[in-house]
């Protein structure tokens, strides 16, 4: 039997797809090692309240909540703001303000109205 010879074009996608494989894995590895903690969120009165698991992010500007979570708690977006995702995506989220409390410390925040609870 003769091996097949590999045109340049098919060790470029074996080449494309081994990064993509191995970004994948460093991304999982990445999800594997974050450090979650659990919050109250409310909306900026204070009427309405949830605890959730959030992911803590030491270099994030806003907070990225489920849209659900904050709609039950009548927060709605404010504007739109471009964020730039775990994936390296540019993505047009809505925003809005929100309360949070962590071991009973509290702040007013900056939220990205997330449609799967992350941006």
């Amino acid at each position: 039997m003769k091996a097949s010879k590999q045109s340049s074009s098919e060790k470029k996608n074996m080449q494309v797809e081994a990064k993509k494989a191995f970004e994948e894995y460093e991304m999982y590895e990445e999800m594997r090692n974050v450090i979650k903690v659990r919050v109250k969120v409310s909306n900026v009165k204070r009427e309405r309240s949830n605890e959730i698991e959030l992911i803590a992010d030491t270099g994030a500007i806003y907070t990225a909540i489920s849209e659900d979570i904050l709609k039950d708690l009548g927060i709605v977006a404010r504007g739109k703001r471009r964020f730039k995702t775990v994936g390296g995506e540019l993505k047009e989220l809505p925003v809005g303000d929100a309360y949070i409390e962590i071991a009973g410390e509290g702040s007013h925040l900056n939220c990205c109205i997330s449609d799967n609870g992350g941006a």
